[in-house]
């Protein structure tokens, strides 16, 4: 049995499926760019970047989307802070970086 439950929690998972594509491709484009560049480190936390955040947010919105639902409102309040916390970080990545 699937459930979807359009929630605050289901529209947080749409979002978060968004947002994980979204940074795929904006970490995927930074990569390219700063190829030149990339030494020791720093290569590493742009794969590391580019596989681990949209995965975790792909497959929490995905979680969130089918089964959100249930979350009681603690629960709710601390999910939502966390992807406060990443959009936050990866949107000053984006304006560090773009905004050259």
């Amino acid at each position: 049995m699937v459930n979807i439950g359009f929630s605050f929690v289901g529209l947080l998972g749409l979002i978060d499926v968004i947002f994980a594509l979204a940074v795929f491709t904006v970490t995927l484009i930074l990569l390219f760019q700063d190829r030149p560049t990339l030494r020791g480190n720093k290569i590493g936390f742009y794969i590391a970047q580019l596989v681990l955040i949209p995965l975790c947010l792909l497959l929490a919105g995905a979680m969130f989307v089918f089964q959100g639902w249930r979350l009681d409102p603690p629960l709710t309040f601390a999910i939502l802070c966390l992807n406060l916390v990443i959009f936050f970080l990866v949107l000053k990545d984006f304006f560090i970086n773009f905004g050259r």
